[in-house]
C-alpha cells in the first residue's frame, strides 16, 4: 500500500482495520469555519488483541 492511500488518522496508519468516522462541520463567520472529526476504528491483528482506536480530531479552518 502506498502511503498516499493509507491514512494516518485511521488505525494509526497502514491497512487491515474496519471502522467508521463520523464529521461535523459549522460556519463560525464568512471565512472560518470549525470543524469536529470522531474516529472509531479497530485493527485486527493475526498475532495478539485487537487495537482499538477512538479519536477526536478538532479543526479551525481559515479561508483568505
Amino acid at each position: 500500500m502506498l502511503g498516499v492511500w493509507a491514512d494516518s488518522d485511521f488505525i494509526g496508519g497502514g491497512t487491515g482495520g474496519k471502522g467508521h468516522r463520523f464529521g461535523f462541520t459549522y460556519q463560525l463567520a464568512k471565512n472560518v469555519q470549525a470543524g469536529l472529526i470522531y474516529f472509531h476504528d479497530t485493527l485486527t491483528r493475526g498475532d495478539g488483541p485487537d487495537l482499538h482506536f477512538r479519536r477526536f480530531h478538532l479543526d479551525l479552518r481559515l479561508k483568505f
